[in-house]
């Protein structure tokens, strides 16, 4: 433990000297309990803004106004938190609620753009979407929509393909369902049904 503080203390003071640098003000203090940001900076994390973005989306009167909270949301949403430690047992929790947090709002969003008919950016966003979760199966759903409206059902027969081959054998049979239940997809085109 001891051995932990010191490496602790270390990188503080590290950060502190490089942090002098571009301000007279300290950014980390030194609390009871530990170290803490200086509240004076009003800082606020990627999280933070992460979170709050997730909230005013809730509220927005506007349609417009919604779709841009919910955009700057999932810009913010790189990854995993933490990502070289995301497998401790200390952040699984928070790493869980940020990615479960992520695919609710990126499919909000995917959803709100179909129907507004915004077929462009439902194929940006949802690709996106697969590569930081590719167990997202609304993803999927909602990218091969897309392309058979923009009249690309040979991409999307690729997309299912690639789906196929990323999903697990429980996913895959939930996205396929999702899409036979879709009357408005072209089934005979993209499952080759006779």
């Amino acid at each position: 433990m001891d051995t932990l503080c010191n490496y602790i203390r270390g990188y503080i003071h590290t950060f502190r000297k490089a942090f002098a640098l571009v301000s007279p003000y300290p950014l980390i203090e030194t609390a009871a309990n530990g170290y803490q940001i200086n509240h004076d900076f009003h800082i606020m994390t990627d999280l933070q803004q992460f979170d709050l973005l997730w909230e005013n989306a809730q509220h927005a009167v506007s349609v417009p106004h919604k779709v841009e909270l919910l955009k700057k949301a999932v810009e913010l949403y790189r990854g995993h938190v933490f990502e070289n430690a995301c497998d401790e047992h200390w952040i699984i929790g928070t790493v869980t609620h940020y990615k479960t947090r992520y695919i609710g709002i990126v499919n909000e969003l995917l959803t709100t753009l179909m129907d507004a008919g915004d077929y462009t950016g439902v194929q940006h966003y949802a690709t996106r979407a697969i590569e930081l979760t590719p167990e997202n199966i609304k993803a999927y759903y909602w990218l091969v929509c897309a392309m058979t409206k923009l009249d690309c059902s040979e991409l999307a027969k690729n997309e299912i393909a690639h789906a196929k081959k990323s999903l697990t054998a429980e996913e895959f049979p939930s996205l396929q369902k999702l899409m036979l239940s879709d009357s408005s997809l072209p089934r005979k085109t993209l499952f080759d049904e006779g």
